[in-house]
């Protein structure tokens, strides 16, 4: 029985290469490192990328047991731990939505919903035009290509100004505004130019 604890923040990796390298091996791990062993979420995960996991049992309730363990210890895990943190699906970037848009596996090795979690694509100060294009079609909006970049510069600086990412319902009045102010502006040169 091998049971390395995370003192050195390297046993998920030292249990991997035993198990790797044994046909039986027997490991001790904890769900979410806990008590210091290695990280049995990340451990069948990490199996599951190398094609060695024999059992293809449904890991879609990793984020479900994660719930369940903070509510009973009202300890909550990092909001980054690999495979069950609550906002490592979160992707901001703009290359990066844009990649996820083109072939997610560049950027996870595995499905968001195969642990239970869901991608969510925020914006923020990073973001891009492939950002707020996820985000009008995921809120069934339609709008000019042409004030994309009115609209982004606004979700940029509002990011700033709130050191956060802008929520669902700033975007939606940032695009509000910005339509608003275009067919304004639009209007008053038509009557300039009549």
């Amino acid at each position: 029985e091998f049971s390395p604890t995370n003192r050195m923040h390297c046993a998920t990796a030292i249990v991997m290469e035993w198990v790797l390298a044994s046909e039986n091996a027997e490991i001790v791990t904890s769900f979410g490192s806990m008590n210091g062993y290695a990280s049995l979420e990340e451990i069948i995960m990490a199996l599951f990328v190398h094609h060695c996991q024999t059992n293809k049992s449904d890991c879609r309730y990793l984020a479900e047991i994660r719930d369940l363990i903070e509510n009973m210890t009202h300890v909550p895990f990092a909001k980054h731990k690999p495979v069950i943190g609550r906002e490592i699906f979160q992707v901001e970037s703009g290359i990066h939505v844009d990649g996820i848009m083109k072939n997610s596996y560049c950027y996870e090795p595995y499905n968001p919903e195969r642990v239970g979690q869901k991608r969510e694509i925020i914006l923020g100060k990073k973001s891009g035009r492939a950002s707020l294009t996820l985000k009008m079609k995921k809120l069934h909006m339609k709008l000019c290509d042409c004030l994309l970049p009115q609209i982004l510069q606004q979700v940029k600086e509002l990011a700033v100004e709130k050191n956060d990412h802008v929520t669902d319902h700033e975007f939606i009045r940032i695009v509000n505004d910005v339509s608003r102010n275009n067919s304004v502006s639009s209007l008053t040169s038509e009557a300039r130019e009549g």
